[in-house]
């Protein structure tokens, strides 16, 4: 049975849940370029997704969540955090000239599709549409602003913006773009959830609305993880196929043995290992 708290002790607990939360963002947000438009009031749900290298794909997440049924615009925003490291990859003592190469033109490359990346989203918050985007790029970009949802950039990878070389990488950016989302709702004096998915996937029309309805059933529910299933396109071939299906596989597995080891507990009278009773993927979770 959970402790009732009185007035004193429950306003206590929350002067005391303030101070870490705005310790937390001092933390992460120290100097940081910050989104300069206020969050809107209606605003429920923040998703957060990290880029790098994503210039051809970042239409699909970003059209399938202005596409998102039984919601509003206002009632959700996205925040993609472009991000790569601050420098090229420095060659190792015991790495070929071919495989160094290979890196380096990697890196140039990303660092180069980040910034066309970043030419997107600012096109999409009022900004200029590039003028190397193509007619059904442009086409895109009308659609995402004719359904008024609201997309911001926080750029870490321009020069002088980067994330620190050991946090350059998507858990890096994934935090970042985390903390600018708390803090947002912060600001607001209010709670919020926090949604995190990754720059190649295709949304559900109800992603956002689900989010709402789960965290709305339940005042005290935490966190919410989500299934992740990998697509089958015609253009890849056989062994990309079998690979996407057992990624698939693995994904469900692990989905079905968290719930059957959180059931188990319950069932036995212990409380569920909130550590293991559930497998949260960056690619697929959310937060309150």
């Amino acid at each position: 049975m959970s402790e009732i708290l009185g007035p004193r002790e429950q306003a206590a607990l929350e002067m005391e849940r303030q101070k870490a939360i705005a310790e937390y963002l001092r933390e992460s947000l120290a100097g940081e370029e910050r989104v300069a438009t206020p969050m809107d009031p209606k605003c429920e749900v923040s998703v957060v997704i990290p880029a790098y290298a994503e210039r051809e794909g970042i239409f699909r997440p970003l059209l399938s969540l202005a596409r998102q049924e039984g919601i509003r615009p206002e009632q959700f925003e996205v925040i993609i955090v472009v991000n790569n490291p601050p420098s090229e990859p420095v060659r190792a003592a015991d790495m070929s000239l071919l495989e160094w190469e290979r890196k380096r033109d990697l890196y140039l490359m990303g660092t180069y599709q980040n910034q066309q990346t970043l030419g997107i989203v600012r096109a999409l918050s009022g900004g200029e549409i590039p003028t190397d985007a193509s007619d059904e790029e442009r086409g895109q970009i009308e659609e995402i602003r004719s359904r008024g949802i609201r997309v911001f950039a926080v750029d870490k990878a321009s020069d002088g913006k980067t994330l620190p070389p050991s946090a350059a990488n998507v858990g890096g950016a994934r935090n970042r773009g985390a903390a600018e989302a708390v803090e947002r709702f912060f600001k607001q004096k209010r709670n919020g959830i926090v949604a995190q998915s990754d720059a190649d996937v295709r949304f559900p029309p109800d992603y956002v609305a689900s989010l709402i309805r789960a965290y709305g059933a339940d005042p005290e529910l935490v966190g919410v993880s989500g299934r992740i299933e990998f697509e089958m396109t015609d253009e890849m071939k056989a062994l990309f196929r079998d690979m996407a299906s057992v990624a698939t596989m693995f994904s469900e597995y692990q989905w079905l043995t968290d719930r059957l080891k959180a059931g188990d507990a319950v069932r036995a009278g212990r409380k569920a290992d909130t550590e293991h009773a559930v497998h949260f993927s960056g690619a697929n979770m959310s937060g309150r």
